[in-house]
């Protein structure tokens, strides 16, 4: 009596797969290659450039939001506190955002989904922003064209925060 290669279970002499897994009589057994020693980084297609420049301008961006979240709150206590709604809400957002990108730094995922949402909203306000600063532009010059520059980099600074978590994501993509 011969045993399957799969599930190591006894075949009947006249079947051509296995009763318990269904694997053809004739399949290989499976081979079993042992993980590297030392590899740590994930492993890209074949095709891909590795970018050295990705993990630098993430941790870059982080900080960034850190320094950013840490000025809004330091800017909403000094004008006053949280007594007054505008400096609640002003210290709510700044305390968001040291707080998304210390999440960030320390790969939290739960950080790297807000900033996803936070960084597509950025892109939003920066393409709206655009058109608001083009009729500006229009009407007042100079202004509008500043209006427009601020939401130009806007839309490529959250552009760039999904692209560099999407380049920085170790998991394999859940689909």
């Amino acid at each position: 009596m011969s045993v399957c290669p799969r599930c190591q279970r006894a075949l009947l002499p006249a079947s051509g797969e296995c009763p318990s897994c269904s694997a053809p009589r004739g399949l290989p057994p499976p081979v079993r290659i042992p993980p590297r020693r030392g590899a740590s980084a994930p492993v890209r297609p074949a095709g891909s450039p590795r970018m050295r420049w990705v993990w630098p301008a993430y941790r870059a961006v982080c900080v960034y939001w850190i320094g950013a979240g840490a000025l809004g709150v330091a800017q909403a206590l000094g004008a006053g506190g949280a007594e007054s709604p505008g400096n609640a809400f002003d210290l709510g957002v700044g305390a968001l955002a040291a707080l998304v990108g210390l999440g960030l730094l320390l790969h939290i995922e739960v950080a790297r989904g807000v900033a996803n949402v936070l960084s597509f909203l950025m892109i939003l306000s920066g393409l709206f922003s655009l058109l608001t600063g083009f009729m500006a532009f229009i009407i007042a010059g100079a202004w509008g064209l500043l209006v427009m520059l601020t939401a130009l980099l806007d839309i490529v600074t959250g552009g760039l925060m999904i692209f560099l978590i999407g380049e920085t994501d170790t998991r394999a993509p859940n689909l």
